[in-house]
């Protein structure tokens, strides 16, 4: 049996970094451009949005309270719930980071009102929410 020593081919790796999403962590690619092999290291945990900015109530009276918030440029929207009969109920959803402001109609005058708002965004076919922000208003 005749045996070689092969001289070693020796890797050379390209590196790309590939940057984490809403949906997918990030990591780094290493493909060798001498043999195609590859392999992934360095991973970062996937984004997670934050929280909705500057939540006030702008106006109010006894029929009427409006929200506003800073425009965030991490969502695509805001989920807006009211606490109502001792569960949260979503009364506004919106798919436009522009829209910083709701304007809530029909309330009963001196009655205290508890609202919270969270960022929303739509990323391929998943939607991800920030943590919620609170604000109480008494009409």
């Amino acid at each position: 049996m005749l045996t070689r020593e092969l001289d070693p081919l020796g890797h050379k790796y390209v590196d790309t970094v590939v940057d984490a999403t809403y949906d997918a962590k990030g990591y780094t690619l290493h493909k060798c451009s001498v043999c195609g092999s590859s392999y992934k290291s360095d991973y970062t945990d996937i984004l997670v949005l934050g929280y909705v900015k500057n939540l006030k109530v702008t106006r109010q009276n006894p029929k009427f309270i409006t929200l506003e918030w800073s425009m965030s440029t991490d969502g695509s929207g805001y989920e807006v719930e009211q606490y109502k009969g001792g569960k949260w109920v979503r009364i506004s959803k919106t798919d436009s980071s522009a829209n910083c402001a709701l304007t809530v109609t029909n309330l009963t005058p001196g009655t205290s009102y508890t609202f919270r708002v969270r960022l929303r965004k739509v990323s391929g076919s998943t939607v991800q929410y920030g943590g919620y922000i609170r604000a109480v208003a008494t009409t």
